[in-house]
């Protein structure tokens, strides 16, 4: 069963986002969240990638982004870094460009600001991929060919990719 957190466009635009994604293909669960504008989409006959990708393909306009969870963990800097570097070596090839994104919300552990988390846990993620790869991957902040995302809900995290090519 594949399973995705959706974020709404907008503050204001959850009920047309849950909508939207209802229509998307019969057997789809979609779920309200704690958290203002997330969602969380599951369908039992289509994987998490697959899953993230059609919702990002078919549901563009109504979405803000939609990240298949690969890695459910608790959300403490340890388990985001092991949950982000495991998804990484798993879906980051060779030659591919990456960047990391942590989106927080809720009651956390996470007493550092975003921006030295991202920079601390894509630096992890840089140096196992080298070590896997054998050479140094590249980093793109701005336009990378897959994002590892990391979506922080109070105690539990969920970690995926959103490769660019679903948006083009």
């Amino acid at each position: 069963m594949g399973e995705a957190v959706v974020t709404c466009r907008s503050l204001y635009g959850e009920f047309q986002t849950f909508i939207s994604l209802q229509r998307l293909r019969e057997g789809i669960r979609v779920s309200r969240t704690p958290f203002r504008a997330v969602l969380r989409v599951s369908h039992p006959d289509i994987d998490s990638v697959e899953l993230a990708e059609l919702i990002t393909r078919e549901c563009f306009f109504d979405i803000g982004r939609a990240v298949p969870v690969l890695e459910e963990t608790s959300s403490s800097l340890e388990e985001v870094r092991e949950a982000a570097i495991k998804v990484a070596l798993e879906h980051v090839g060779k030659g591919e460009s990456f960047c990391f994104r942590l989106h927080k919300r809720g009651a956390h552990s996470f007493e550092a600001p975003t921006p030295e988390l991202e920079y601390e846990i894509g630096g992890s993620i840089h140096d196992a991929l080298w070590e896997k790869q054998g050479e140094r991957p590249k980093v793109d902040l701005s336009k990378p060919d897959v994002t590892v995302v990391a979506e922080v809900l109070g105690d539990r995290t969920m970690v995926g990719v959103v490769r660019r090519e679903w948006q083009d």
